[in-house]
């Protein structure tokens, strides 16, 4: 007589922990494989050295630097809510600018070993990673089976907004963890409630902390989302509304208090701190989708790309096979009951994304108004940025997709032996190639790498011996199309900060907000190309242009000047007119050319500028040496 054990409950939920574990494993190395395999080139060329298309992208530039900005601050002792590393003569608010703190924190020590670049590098490719796994954590809390989770997550993470998004650094719009986590708990909180209240509550509150150091655009954008969606919940079902009041409340209550603890002083920072801007957003958008863009890639005019599936495209594209999902998901509203609520956000989220006035195609807008219109007249919605909300159109037709993909599986395995294998081993890794096929051919896949080259004058020479902090004026200058400024200021180690820059900064105490340097003499001079003062090269200079150039030099305590040679858009003359002004001739490092200890010189020589006028407007002119 044989006599049997049955197995332990402890030896159960150790093969339930293993099994998930297991599957937690694969589906992080399915992710992670895919964002490596996109990004090989510049992995094949090195991390630590090479970066995105960054002399050309200022998002890139800024997004080394920012990088780099929050571990300096930290073992500096400086308050890293605000920097005088980029215009330097007032400064930006770093939580007016998009700063990545999360990111930045998380990945803290590989900037500090292996420098910015090769931080940022990291970050772009786990983008998709944490996106995807967001999303697929919250589908098996779904009890959804592990392909349809998979597939679902795998069109959120690779969609080619996201990944548009990715090409440019732009973790706080790629790393996309917070909308789908939030999704879960706003159905915890007021429609399942199968937890404790506090428990959700500081989940809820722990969440909003983090995406708010990530990006406090996109916690807005949910934000708008959520409430909208909790209000059609009430509207359709108002019998529950009572039921479920008490449970919500305290849970709302638990993560405002926890949230609001944390959050209280950078929120205040943000809105009225020094130099904080508060309005973005001050033009009709160009980038936004078009009614057809769902189904064929609509390439705004703004970056000059062409509609096609294999073209770069910057859009809300999900592909026709997803919209079909989509449509039928609709029939599986009994099975999955958040199904309704997700369609119907797509739809509003899809629409938001056409922007003020409807485009039909590619080709241009038209005189229509679109729900945007109206929503950018309201005072705290007018820096929305409409196209962004693609990211949670394409959440939102995932989770379709999922159900579908999930529901065809569980159907499946109910079907005869042989009918189930072939639907499960044929037909539904076909229909998630259908899926997934679409996006991803038109998506914006990897940048080629370019190798991050600093100049001389940057890492040895007099420049480096200067203090902590010198102000310096760079040229070229860094501005939207050029990043290579900024990346040589990170990878320099932030030793001094620069007149010039490319992030938002204060205009005026209204809390206007731009991109570009404040107009002065020595911008003038020293960025013609840009400011077009200067259109031809002057043989002389006035006496009330060097007055000009010593009071903003010693009015911004400039420090150092360093002109970098091998720019088209410099002039010889630049750097003859700098000499006049200050007096003596540049040291030469690398062939670039450096002007050290100006502030100090200047006042040395006693140029007395302040209450000084020149009468009459009369002027003498000093010829350039």
């Amino acid at each position: 007589m044989t006599s049997t054990t049955a197995p332990s409950d402890s030896g159960i939920l150790a093969r339930a922990a293993g099994n998930r574990l297991v599957k937690t494993v694969a589906v992080l190395a399915v992710l992670s494989l895919l964002s490596l395999w996109s990004w090989r080139s510049i992995i094949a060329a090195g991390i630590v050295n090479h970066a995105p298309s960054y002399a050309n992208v200022g998002d890139v530039g800024q997004g080394v630097l920012f990088m780099k900005w929050l571990p300096f601050a930290l073992a500096h002792g400086m308050n890293p809510f605000f920097s005088r590393m980029m215009f330097a003569s007032q400064g930006i608010n770093m939580l007016s600018n998009t700063s990545f703190f999360l990111p930045a924190f998380m990945l803290a020590p590989i900037t500090v070993w292996s420098g910015p670049v090769a931080a940022f590098d990291i970050g772009v490719i786990l983008a998709p990673v944490v996106s995807g796994y967001a999303l697929y954590w919250v589908l098996r809390r779904y009890d959804m089976v592990v392909p349809a989770a998979l597939i679902a997550s795998l069109f959120y993470a690779y969609s080619p907004y996201l990944m548009h998004e990715v090409s440019l650094g732009h973790f706080n719009l790629s790393w996309m963890f917070f909308p789908p986590l939030l999704v879960y708990l706003l159905d915890e909180i007021f429609v399942r409630q199968q937890r404790q209240f506090v428990k959700s509550g500081l989940a809820l509150g722990a969440l909003c902390i983090a995406q708010f150091f990530n990006s406090l655009e996109i916690l807005l954008d949910s934000a708008l989302v959520g409430v909208f969606l909790l209000a059609v919940v009430a509207a359709t079902h108002p019998r529950a509304v009572v039921s479920h009041l008490r449970h919500a409340a305290l849970a709302t209550a638990v993560a405002l208090a926890s949230a609001g603890v944390v959050l209280a002083y950078p929120l205040w920072y943000a809105m009225y701190g020094p130099q904080h801007v508060s309005i973005f957003n001050t033009s009709v958008s160009t980038v936004d989708n078009a009614v057809n863009s769902a189904l064929w890639p609509s390439a705004p005019s703004v970056f000059g790309s062409r509609p096609s599936f294999l073209g770069r495209i910057d859009s809300g594209f999900i592909g026709p096979v997803a919209c079909l999902l989509l449509i039928a998901a609709c029939f599986l509203w009994k099975r999955y009951r958040f199904m309704p609520y997700a369609l119907l956000g797509a739809v509003v989220t899809y629409i938001l994304t056409w922007g003020p006035f409807l485009r039909v195609s590619s080709s241009g807008f038209t005189h229509v108004k679109g729900p945007d219109y109206w929503l950018l007249n309201v005072s705290f919605l007018r820096n929305l940025q409409e196209y962004r909300f693609a990211d949670f159109t394409d959440l939102f037709v995932a989770m379709a997709v999922a159900a579908c993909l999930d529901s065809f599986t569980k159907w499946s395995r109910r079907r005869p032996l042989t009918r189930s294998a072939y639907a499960q081993v044929v037909l539904g890794p076909l229909l998630g190639a259908l899926v997934l096929g679409f996006p991803l051919l038109g998506g914006n896949w990897h940048e080629a790498a370019e190798a991050v080259t600093v100049p001389e004058v940057f890492l040895s020479g007099p420049l480096t011996r200067t203090p902590l902090g010198t102000v310096t004026i760079v040229s070229p200058p860094d501005f939207i199309d050029r990043g290579a400024p900024l990346v040589w200021q990170a990878v320099s180690g932030l030793h001094y900060d620069d007149t010039n820059g490319y992030a938002w900064r204060q205009v005026d105490a209204s809390g206007l907000g731009s991109t570009e340097g404040p107009l002065s003499s020595v911008s003038a001079l020293l960025g013609p190309e840009l400011l077009g003062q200067i259109p031809a090269p002057p043989s002389r200079v006035s006496a009330a242009t060097m007055y000009r150039l010593r009071v903003t030099l010693l009015d911004w305590k400039v420090g150092n000047i360093v002109f970098v040679s091998g720019y088209p858009d410099q002039k010889g003359w630049d750097a003859r007119i700098i000499t006049a002004v200050l007096g003596w001739e540049p040291a030469h490092v690398g062939g670039s050319l450096v002007w050290t200890g100006v502030f100090q010189r200047l006042v040395v020589q006693r140029v007395r500028y302040h209450g000084l006028v020149l009468h009459g407007g009369r002027s003498r002119f000093a010829p350039l040496p």
